[in-house]
C-alpha cells in the first residue's frame, strides 16, 4: 500500500490529539444527558489518555531518538484497544434492540453535529493507528 509507505509517522501520532477535545465533548454531553456516563472517563472510557499522550509521544519519538520503536507499537495497540472500548460502549448506548446503556434518552451522537464523531473521527483515528502500526512493523525507523 503506497499510502502506508508515504505516511508521516509523526502526523499519524499527532492525529490522536483530536481525542482530547472529543473526550471533553463526550463528558459535557454526558452532563447534559446526551450520552451515558459510561462513555466518559468517569465511566469506562479512558480514551482521553491517548489525546493527552499523543503530543508527548510525538515529541519523545521524533525529537529525542531515545524512544524504542516498540514503545510506539505498544502505544498504538493500546490506542486501538481504547478505541474499541469506546466504540463498543457507543454501540451499546445507541437506540437498537441490543441497547444496554442510556435507555429512554436521546442519543446525541446520532444527530448533527455530533454525528461527525462516529462517522469521521472514529474512522480517522482507526486509520491512523492501522497505518502507524503497518509502518512501524514494516520499517526499521520511526521517521
Amino acid at each position: 500500500m503506497k499510502l502506508a509507505q508515504q505516511a508521516d509517522l509523526r502526523a499519524l501520532t499527532l492525529v490522536h490529539f483530536v481525542r482530547l477535545p472529543v473526550e471533553l465533548l463526550l463528558h459535557r454531553l454526558a452532563d447534559e444527558g446526551g450520552v451515558p456516563s459510561v462513555m466518559t472517563w468517569e465511566g469506562r472510557n479512558f480514551d482521553i489518555v491517548m489525546g493527552l499522550s499523543a503530543p508527548i509521544m510525538a515529541w519523545w519519538a521524533f525529537r529525542s531518538a531515545t524512544l524504542p520503536k516498540r514503545v510506539l507499537v505498544v502505544w498504538n495497540v493500546l490506542g486501538l484497544l481504547l478505541l474499541l472500548n469506546v466504540v463498543v460502549h457507543g454501540v451499546l448506548s445507541a437506540p437498537s434492540p441490543f441497547q444496554q446503556f442510556h435507555l429512554g434518552a436521546e442519543f446525541a451522537l446520532l444527530r448533527s453535529p455530533f454525528i461527525w464523531l462516529p462517522s469521521v473521527i472514529v474512522p480517522l483515528v482507526l486509520f491512523g493507528h492501522v497505518l502507524a502500526l503497518r509502518k512501524l512493523t514494516r520499517s526499521g525507523s520511526t521517521e
